[in-house]
């Protein structure tokens, strides 16, 4: 399945651009996708995401990836 990642600040910098799509496995979670990132990004560092956000909504680790979901990261805290 696709996903299309935004992502900021640090983050933005180590991927040299602000979106990117990924292909992943069916049922994949927003960790598999942040360390899909980390392996095909030098420089990456998943410790750095702070925030991840799907759809415009606050998701864990954990949580699942849909089909052209669009998954935010920021090494920050934004504001609603």
């Amino acid at each position: 399945m696709e996903v299309e990642v935004r992502a900021y600040g640090q983050l933005r910098d180590k991927l040299d651009a602000k979106e990117t799509t990924l292909d992943l496995e069916d049922g994949a979670t927003v960790g598999d996708a942040v360390e899909a990132l980390t392996d095909a990004h030098e420089g990456f560092d998943a410790d750095l995401v702070r925030v991840a956000m799907v759809d415009g909504r606050h998701v864990e680790e954990a949580d699942e990836l849909d089909e052209g979901a669009t998954l935010t990261l920021s090494p920050m805290h934004m504001q609603e």
